[in-house]
């Protein structure tokens, strides 16, 4: 039996399969270009020119999926236990390396990608501008089709098991509050379908409009971003913060009206097709906003009743709108109650299948294992995007997420670029189609994934006394989760403060591990007080 977390995750990521090839197409002539057919009406294999102009057409497999699953997949390895969100290794470490992978990548998630790469940006200093694209302006739908996994780990579903994790993880990339709305308003849609087992009806969007104005209130109980993202939006963005979020929350709200007054009619397409143009889901203006993606995945779902396959198919063939989003959204939706995982081709199913049941782990086992990261202390991006790619023990690996083995033969680029496009599958499971040079050279050894200890319980494991014989985890990430497996007591603590301390570069390790420790008190304290 698959699970309904499982369901929504293969389901998502197969609309996002389903919905790509028609991404940003015109008409059936275009799509009849790269499917031969068209409609999207199974996955199937078809090519992608990738890198520009100048870059190579690819291959791409039946079932492929874009920059949505992957993004959602970097969200999911970097969930620890209990449900805990590392942003700091997601906005350094996995953004950063998303840019030498990422397929359809929007601009701008590539934009906050490229700023994180920079020493002195954090996940809550992100604010950006150049010539394309400006932090405070980015409300797109980026943030908003990968916050799943928040949603999925979380231990009832309930708002306030995971909403803090989803704005976190949205300010990374998006400082629009429309952004924020946005990936809001998908969770909330999310967990009251995993915890009714069925999509929300219009009675519930008003609740859940009535719930994102409470967003600020979570905002100020978080000491960083009450304290430091806050004041620096305000000075960015000339006005507010929580000013311009109530706007962004009426015109959530006057969507949600739009849509609960157009109920479907006999033609699901037609239906669709006439919600997504009252509310903007056409325009190039507004068809990848977070609240219309967020509101016509709502809509859409709903209306589609258990026909997830079908209604999949009418997301993916609305030429004109973010095809592949939307789709991804309503899978995540429509996939809670569906009778079982679709059929076709999709790649790196079992991947997909694994981490969902993984994620499914934390709420009952908090021993749950987690990705093997790079050191974050020790971390460096890669200079260029071909740089991500070298040698690990004589592997071609890719900085940051480890070793695999080659997929394909080498894609060149047409101009004067030595480098050529391949495909790899990692050791995880994960397939990835990554820039690289002809010749490869060993990795720096910090761009090499370590192995993360699976922590014991405190049943389990005697607290070590300063003389003791108990190893202290090395890592400052893995110092929290053991000192969270023990409830936070000062002892445990004090001893991993003082542990850290005493190894090369202590100021900035017991530092991090002082920083983190009481940020994770504060969110306890927060967590009691709601």
């Amino acid at each position: 039996m698959v699970s309904p977390t499982t369901r929504s995750a293969l389901w998502a990521a197969w609309g996002d399969a389903l919905g790509f090839p028609t991404e940003l197409t015109r008409d059936g002539n275009d799509v009849q270009r790269r499917l031969a057919t068209q409609r999207s009406e199974e996955t199937q294999p078809w090519t992608r020119r990738i890198g520009g102009r100048m870059g190579p057409s690819v291959p791409l497999p039946a079932g492929t999926y874009s920059d949505d699953t992957q993004l959602r997949l970097a969200v999911g390895r970097c969930l620890r236990s209990a449900g805990r969100f590392d942003v700091e290794v997601f906005s350094k470490i996995e953004l950063p390396i998303f840019l030498s992978y990422g397929l359809g990548v929007g601009r701008g998630t590539r934009a906050a990608a490229h700023a994180l790469e920079k020493r002195g940006v954090r996940w809550y200093s992100n604010f950006f501008s150049d010539r394309t694209s400006r932090y405070v302006d980015g409300g797109g739908n980026g943030a908003a089709m990968r916050i799943q996994p928040h949603v999925w780990a979380s231990a009832s579903f309930k708002p306030e098991s995971y909403l803090l994790n989803v704005v976190c993880d949205c300010v990374t990339t998006h400082g629009h509050p429309r952004a924020l709305v946005g990936a809001t308003l998908h969770a909330l849609s999310l967990g009251a379908t995993l915890g009714q087992g069925v999509v929300p009806e219009p009675a519930r969007w008003r609740a859940m409009a009535r719930y994102l104005q409470q967003l600020p209130e979570l905002v100020q109980s978080d000491e960083t971003l009450a304290q430091r993202w806050v004041p620096e939006w305000g000075r960015t963005a000339g006005e507010e913060w929580h000013v311009a979020f109530e706007r962004a929350v009426s015109e959530c709200e006057q969507l949600l009206r739009i849509a609960a007054s157009s109920p479907p009619e006999r033609s699901l397409a037609a239906s669709y097709a006439r919600v997504a143009e009252k509310i903007g889901g056409l325009d190039p203006a507004t068809r990848g906003s977070g609240t219309v993606c967020a509101v016509l995945a709502l809509w859409l779902a709903l209306a589609g009743g258990k026909d997830a396959a079908g209604t999949l198919r009418v997301a993916a063939n609305l030429l004109g709108s973010d095809t592949d989003t939307v789709a991804s959204m309503v899978g995540a939706l429509i996939g809670v109650a569906a009778m079982d995982e679709p059929e076709g081709a999709l790649v790196n199913r079992d991947l997909i299948r694994d981490e969902a049941l993984r994620l499914e782990r934390m709420k009952t086992e908090p021993t749950t294992e987690s990705f093997p990261h790079p050191d974050p202390l020790r971390w460096q991006p890669p200079r260029t995007l071909s740089d991500a790619v070298g040698l690990i023990d004589d592997r071609i690996a890719v900085a940051g997420l480890g070793p695999g083995k080659e997929e394909s033969e080498l894609y060149p680029s047409r101009g004067r670029d030595e480098a050529s496009w391949q495909w790899l599958q990692l050791d995880y499971g994960q397939s990835v189609l990554v820039k690289r040079r002809r010749e490869l050279t060993a990795l720096p050894d910090y761009a090499r994934p370590r192995v993360r200890p699976v922590l014991a319980s405190p049943i389990q494991l005697r607290l070590a006394e300063p003389s003791g014989n108990v190893d202290l985890p090395e890592f400052v990430e893995d110092g929290v989760e053991f000192a969270r497996s023990h409830a936070f007591a000062p002892e445990v603590v004090a001893q991993l403060l003082f542990h850290y301390a005493k190894q090369p570069h202590g100021v900035s390790k017991s530092s991090l591990f002082g920083g983190l420790i009481a940020q994770e008190l504060a969110r306890h304290a927060s967590d009691d007080k709601r």
